[in-house]
C-alpha cells in the first residue's frame, strides 16, 4: 500500500518543524543563553519532531503516536502563552490526529506492521 498523502504531508511538516524550530532556539542561545538543562531539553524537542517526520515516513506505526504526543505537548506549553497560539497548536493537534488516526492512516501504518520485509 502506498504512503497516504496527508501523512507524508505530516511527516514533512514535522521534519521541517523540528529543524526550524530546533536551530531558531540555537541562535536565540546566543542572545539569552538558558541553563544546559533547558537548552539540551529544548533540542530534544526538536530532534524528536525529526525522528516522529522521518518514521512516519517509513510507516512505522509507533511515530504516528510520537507525533502524537509531541503536538500534544505544545497544546500543553501553550496553555501559559496567548489564546491565540494555544488554539492554532490545538487545531493543529485536531487535524494531525484526525490524518493520524483515520482509516486511511491507519490501513498503512497497520499494512507496515504486518509485512515481514
Amino acid at each position: 500500500m502506498r504512503r497516504p498523502v496527508p501523512v507524508t504531508v505530516v511527516g514533512v511538516l514535522f521534519i521541517l518543524v523540528g529543524v526550524f524550530s530546533t536551530a531558531y532556539h540555537v541562535l536565540e542561545f546566543r542572545a539569552h543563553p538558558p541553563t544546559w538543562l533547558t537548552a539540551v531539553g529544548i533540542c530534544a524537542v526538536g530532534v524528536l519532531a525529526v525522528v516522529a517526520g522521518l518514521y512516519l515516513l517509513q510507516g512505522q506505526n509507533w511515530a504516528r503516536w510520537l507525533a502524537l504526543l509531541w503536538m500534544a505537548f505544545h497544546v500543553a506549553i501553550s496553555v501559559r502563552d496567548p489564546v491565540g497560539k494555544l488554539v492554532f497548536h490545538a487545531a493543529l493537534f485536531v487535524l494531525f490526529a484526525y490524518i493520524l488516526l483515520g482509516r486511511e492512516a491507519r490501513a498503512y501504518f497497520q499494512q507496515e506492521e504486518t509485512d515481514p520485509a
